[in-house]
């Protein structure tokens, strides 16, 4: 049963590219204000599943809902406003991963009080 509170949304996500197959029918949810940890041995496609949550690559099959709505129905550009995915060694402007992702806010000179869901703050192998 879906719930009203579900921020962010996969269903039955796979990914394959020709016969190997990387992630095979995962699905798991985000609630407002909640935090998942993803982890796994290195190489077990933890990344994969965060760009495929991200929208940076597509699943083979499987769908992605944000606030209800699937992100196929959104521009890219307003899903990727509100969710991002940080990658390991995220420390790129500043000295925290919220430096790096509210740098889009100030050069957009945008208040950065919108809240952000962030996929993955960072990856623990």
């Amino acid at each position: 049963m879906k719930n009203s509170k579900e921020t962010l949304r996969l269903d039955d996500i796979h990914y394959q590219i020709d016969r190997q197959v990387s992630l095979d029918s995962v699905s798991f949810c985000i609630s407002k204000g909640e935090f998942k940890l993803i982890t796994g041995p290195s190489g077990c496609r933890k990344s994969t599943l965060l760009k495929i949550a991200s929208s940076l690559i597509d699943p083979t099959r499987g769908s992605i809902t944000f606030d209800g709505k699937a992100i196929t129905a959104m521009p890219p550009e307003e899903y990727r406003k509100r969710v991002s995915y940080c990658f390991q060694t995220p420390v790129l402007f500043g000295n925290t991963v919220y430096d790096n992702i509210a740098l889009t806010y100030l050069i957009c000179k945008q208040p950065d009080e919108q809240k952000i869901l962030v996929v993955n703050a960072m990856l623990i192998s």
